[in-house]
């Protein structure tokens, strides 16, 4: 599984996605928490407890691996 997020994956550091916008509407929409990387962390985290460290990989690492 490849986990990926606008600030690790767009390879601008979010700069191109933070033109169309797409933070505030996360946060309009009370998804606020999305904005940053804590929750990915979690996810990624909790992913790699139930599936396997080497069945989650993150962003570019992921995408280069397969």
């Amino acid at each position: 599984m490849i986990v990926d997020h606008y600030l690790l994956g767009d390879g601008s550091h979010g700069l191109r996605t933070q033109r169309t916008g797409f933070a505030e509407r996360l946060i309009a929409h009370g998804f606020e928490r999305w904005t940053t990387l804590d929750a990915t962390h979690e996810v990624v985290a909790g992913l790699r407890e139930v599936l396997g460290e080497a069945r989650v990989l993150v962003s570019c690492d992921g995408f280069n691996a397969v």
